[in-house]
């Protein structure tokens, strides 16, 4: 079940992505056009990094403008090179939906973008780190949501703050991921 889960979360970002991109782009000329070698990705590196950042930062800006932000991101991430994909550990996304947060939409993608930030923090994709990365992109955009809707807590969530608070989030992560079936 979780399979299929993970299955339908990957295929609904690549949708999404193809839907966007024709609805509201048209004929016009999107950024990351430009995007034909590894050379152009690497150099695309920056911008990628802070429209992930800016939308970690701001789950509650314009719809459009984090749909823009959101779709170059996923442009970057759906073409580039020498990335491979970045796995989506439904795990971590789905122990808060199911324990019906109030703000689901925007998780998955916060969390990928989170895993795809240390890659270019880093320089690599170590599953343990990335995926701690994503958690952390997980608390970030809630704890934002909460200055803007109080009543927005989520268990699972002050569960993931209380783990980083006590530097114990990454290893909480890797047991985690060892019971994964992703």
């Amino acid at each position: 079940m979780k399979t299929t889960k993970h299955l339908f979360l990957l295929l609904s970002l690549f949708l999404a992505n193809v839907a966007f991109s024709q609805n509201t782009q048209g004929n016009k000329k999107q950024e990351g056009d430009d995007w034909k070698s590894a050379e152009d990705f690497k150099k695309a590196e920056p911008k990628i990094l802070e429209y992930i950042k800016w939308l970690e930062d701001n789950p509650t800006a314009n719809q459009d403008i984090k749909q823009q932000k959101s779709q170059v991101v996923l442009r970057w991430l759906t073409a580039v090179p020498y990335l491979g994909v970045v796995e989506i550990n439904g795990q971590f996304i789905e122990n808060v939906q199911d324990s019906k947060y109030k703000y689901p939409n925007g998780l998955s993608t916060t969390y990928m973008f989170g895993k795809a930030a240390y890659y270019f923090e880093n320089h690599n994709m170590d599953a343990v780190k990335s995926s701690t990365r994503g958690v952390i992109a997980l608390i970030t955009f809630y704890k934002n949501m909460l200055k803007v809707d109080k009543t927005a807590t989520n268990p699972i969530m002050e569960k993931y703050i209380k783990l980083q608070q006590e530097n114990k989030l990454e290893e909480f992560v890797k047991e985690e991921l060892k019971k994964s079936p992703y």
